[in-house]
């Protein structure tokens, strides 16, 4: 992979030798999600790529150390995979792959599904049927319903 300055990949890099990035599709509070070209089978996938942690306030203000921080989400993150890879619901991504690169980022290959975010959807064409909001939020429940079963 070609190092960038925050040491995440860029548009053009190769990630652990199989993943084209294509662009940045989102970023939470400790990971990134980019667009993926899986490049041995040519197939599109979602990277999500677990950031570092850096010292971090609790709930009380109180500093949280790095070390124990930086496990504690990284058990989390595995188990996320864990989970998710066992999920078969019609609504539930598939996970691909998953690991630990050599520097120690963490990551998950997941299914791309091409399309809006909701908030597009609402931007696009401003506020939905209520039967529309049922169907969509019906659908995410039941992915949820899987989730939870499954821990």
């Amino acid at each position: 992979m070609t190092a960038s300055p925050d040491n995440f990949p860029h548009p053009g890099d190769l990630f652990e030798d199989r993943y084209r990035i294509e662009r940045l599709i989102g970023s939470g509070g400790f990971s990134r999600v980019y667009l993926a070209t899986q490049t041995d089978l040519g197939r599109k996938v979602a990277l999500k790529i677990m950031l570092p942690v850096t010292n971090k306030l609790d709930a009380t203000g109180n500093k949280v150390e790095s070390a124990s921080a930086s496990n504690k989400l990284a058990e989390r993150f595995m188990q996320e995979a864990r989970v998710v890879a066992n999920l078969r619901g019609p609504y539930t991504v598939t996970v691909h792959d998953h690991g630990r690169t050599e520097d120690g980022k963490l990551f998950m290959v997941l299914e791309y599904v091409d399309g809006n975010s909701l908030s597009r959807l609402i931007k696009n064409e401003g506020a939905l049927e209520p039967r529309r909001v049922a169907r969509i939020l019906g659908q995410a429940l039941e992915s949820l319903q899987e989730a939870h079963h499954h821990g």
